[in-house]
This record gives C-alpha cells, structure tokens and sequence, in this order.
C-alpha cells in the first residue's frame, strides 16, 4: 500500500511540475510580447 502511494504523489509531483513549466513557458511568452509591444508603441 505505501508503495502504491509513493508512486501515485511520484506521478502527482510529475504532471504538476509539468503544468507547471507549461505556465512558465505561457507567462514568458506573454512577457516578450508585451515587451514588443511596449517597444513598438
């Protein structure tokens, strides 16, 4: 049973340090583009 448990928060940990760069990687996106936009203006 502890060992199932392990694996599953491995798992958790896993998709969320996922989502997580996905997040990173969206709010770096938006960033440059505000940048560009700032600049142009």
């Amino acid at each position: 049973m502890k060992n199932d448990e392990g694996e599953e928060s491995e798992v958790l940990l896993e998709n969320y340090r996922v989502l997580l760069q996905r997040a990173l990687d969206w709010l770096w996106e938006k960033k440059k583009v505000e940048r560009r936009e700032v600049k142009w203006s």
